[in-house]
């Protein structure tokens, strides 16, 4: 996000870390990056270096219904991304940090919840980037080891791909009344009105297809494998942002590695990960995720503009993302 979240103590975050992670982070500042989540570069007094998250407990539908549901929802994603570096040896996991009571999040308003990662250097992509042909076989090995894991102490939540659906609904179901939230909002509304009978199309597309993919085994997944996502430091990708993961067929990891999102599949790293994980990958399964990918934006983009927000950097950009959405989906 652009700029921090109005609503939000600064104070409080530091707050959280001395208490739960015991992190006196003095020098804390604000980083403009990522979108859906509001971050901070932190230094401890013993010179250690943090990367603060704090996720805003109404912007993650798929967790659930209200506030509560959404928390307990991002400990158990935090919480299976530690069993997945500890307790399965996924060292490429750079997921949160479990407190002393192994908890790796924690409400510190009534809106937000404040996690911390350790800080490592290196690069990222863009979200719409393909991945270089270099990176190829060693992606499609680290996702065909995600994939392979069998995390005992912590079972992620289970993906039937309609958390994102629903709350398409949700927005559609509310387009007949005026959305007063903030300046943007009445003009997200038009957008979803105008823009209403294509993402219908959609969720019923969505509906086919997930019958289809029902049989499909699940495995952990990670949700968001794009390069924007990995962290390439010391020569090796590190995955990060796993507040998606999810029990789920391999191709809801698979559609976006392979740069599904914009311009043709990369043939060569489905080939790759096929060679690598034994498993075969179904187009069909493919086109659903794109699909339920497209319903999360609109949940997502229009559900901010219609809560209460004001002119800023970050809502300017929700907007745009917004109207910049492609509906169609091959």
């Amino acid at each position: 996000m652009l700029s921090p979240p109005e609503d939000l103590d600064d104070a409080l975050v530091g707050a959280a870390l001395r208490e739960h992670w015991g992190i006196d982070a003095a020098e804390r500042v604000y980083a403009p990056v990522g979108f859906g989540s509001h971050h901070w570069d932190a230094v401890g007094a013993d010179g250690r270096r943090w990367f603060v998250t704090a996720d805003d407990l109404d912007a993650k539908p798929w967790f659930g219904p209200d506030r509560a549901a959404v928390l307990a929802g991002l400990r158990t994603a935090y919480g299976t991304a530690a069993e997945l570096r500890d307790g399965c040896g996924l060292s490429f996991v750079l997921g949160p940090r479990l407190d002393h009571d192994g908890v790796a999040a924690h409400a510190v308003t009534d809106r937000w919840a404040v996690s911390v990662v350790p800080r490592v250097e290196g690069e990222t992509g863009g979200f719409a980037d393909h991945f270089p042909a270099e990176r190829r076989d060693e992606m499609a090995l680290l996702l065909a080891e995600l994939h392979q894991a069998q995390p005992a102490a912590v079972r992620p939540r289970d993906d039937a791909s309609r958390g994102d659906r629903d709350a398409v609904v949700t927005v559609l179901d509310g387009l007949g009344e005026p959305w007063t939230g903030g300046p943007w909002s009445e003009p997200a509304r038009a957008w979803c009105v105008e823009n209403a009978d294509d993402v219908r199309r959609l969720v019923e597309r969505h509906d086919v297809l997930a019958e289809h993919a029902a049989g499909r085994p699940r495995v952990v997944t990670h949700g968001e494998p794009h390069p924007g996502n990995v962290l390439v430091s010391d020569d090796r990708c590190l995955l990060i942002d796993w507040d998606t993961v999810a029990a789920a067929p391999p191709e809801r990891d698979l559609w976006l590695a392979a740069g599904g999102w914009d311009g043709p599949v990369d043939e060569a790293f489905l080939e790759s990960y096929q060679r690598l994980s034994g498993v075969d990958v179904d187009r069909d399964v493919l086109t659903l995720y794109r699909i339920t990918w497209v319903l999360s934006d609109v949940a997502s983009l229009a559900g901010n503009l219609r809560r209460a927000h004001t002119r800023t950097p970050t809502s300017d950009a929700v907007w745009g993302y917004l109207r910049a959405l492609r509906l169609d989906v091959d």
